[in-house]
């Protein structure tokens, strides 16, 4: 978010010169929607209920899957999610549709471990 914030700011500041605007010292150089984007500090997502539909591809090997999820998160459990109907190759729900959902769980729980990397 730092990087998309930064190359906002230097788009605009750059934008502004090449009008020939010279900087006013008592105006701020961003726009006022930049600076409430700027000021924003949301608070981080503690709990959440949704009903996701996966579905992934492969054309060289003609094959496709698909399932639909239920994703939660909470305070007490942390990440967790169950498979309702699936469907298709069993190689896709396996090795890819199931690692996006299980790397989704190790990341909520690295991060609630304090564990950022």
């Amino acid at each position: 978010m730092r990087v998309a914030t930064l190359a906002l700011g230097l788009l605009v500041a750059l934008t502004g010169f090449a009008s020939g605007q010279a900087p006013d010292a008592n105006r701020s150089p961003l726009p006022p929607s930049v600076t409430r984007f700027r000021n924003n500090h949301a608070e981080s997502l503690i709990q959440f209920r949704a009903v996701r539909h996966l579905e992934a591809t492969n054309t060289r090997f003609e094959k496709h899957g698909w399932m639909d999820v239920i994703t939660e998160l909470s305070p007490d459990s942390g990440f967790t999610f169950h498979v309702t109907p699936e469907g298709g190759s069993d190689y896709i729900r396996r090795k890819v549709l199931r690692l996006i959902l299980e790397g989704e769980q190790e990341i909520v729980a690295r991060v609630r471990r304090g564990d950022r990397r």
